[in-house]
Order: structure tokens, then C-alpha cells, then sequence
């Protein structure tokens, strides 16, 4: 997946219980169904119940919210996943990672 599907995710793109996501209007306009392995599936399942029990009522319908409960940026997600990785020792603070970075 890319980064801009997935923060533009819904809600209802993600059938948890069947271990689907919907992507829609992927790369080229394309929609998809992306299968989900089941680990996946479980952390997923456990994120979104953490998100309503932190943000009840988000003013947007996706399902990955910030922590003000508004749809993420992608700047923003590539800021933190920066962050994350320099301090994991994954890359040098020199040399800022972007999540499309360890896509490819």
C-alpha cells in the first residue's frame, strides 16, 4: 500500500472481519481489495478499538485519525515515521527516511 491510501482510508474500506481493505482510487484511479493476513488483521482490529476509545467522535470518517481525531497529512506521517526510524538506529539523522523510502 501506498502512504496516501492508506491515510485516505474510511472506515468502511476496512472489513476487519473479513480481512479486507478496499483501496480506492489507488494509483491510476484504480480501486482494489487489499487480503489481509490475520496478524494484520488482529493489530488492525486493536488499533480501531483504541482509536474510539481515545476519539469517540472524530470529525472525520477515516480510520486512521490524529490524536485531535482529523485525517492525517502526509507530511506529518512522514515527519513522525522520520522520527521513528532514526531513533530505532534504522537510518542516520543525517539522511531523513520517508515512508516511501523502505517501500521500495
Amino acid at each position: 500500500m501506498r502512504l496516501g491510501e492508506a491515510i485516505g482510508l474510511d472506515r468502511a474500506d476496512a472489513d476487519l472481519d473479513g480481512g479486507v481493505l478496499t483501496i480506492r482510487d489507488g494509483k491510476f484511479g484504480r480501486s482494489r481489495l487489499v487480503p489481509l493476513h490475520p496478524t494484520v488483521t488482529s493489530a488492525l482490529c486493536g488499533h480501531a478499538a483504541r482509536r474510539d476509545q481515545l476519539c469517540p467522535s472524530p470529525a472525520t470518517t477515516r480510520f486512521f485519525v490524529s490524536t485531535a481525531g482529523t485525517a492525517l497529512r502526509t507530511s506529518g506521517v512522514d515527519h513522525t515515521f522520520a522520527q521513528l526510524t532514526t531513533a530505532l538506529g534504522l537510518r542516520t539523522p543525517a539522511r531523513r527516511p520517508r515512508v516511501h523510502d523502505l517501500r521500495h
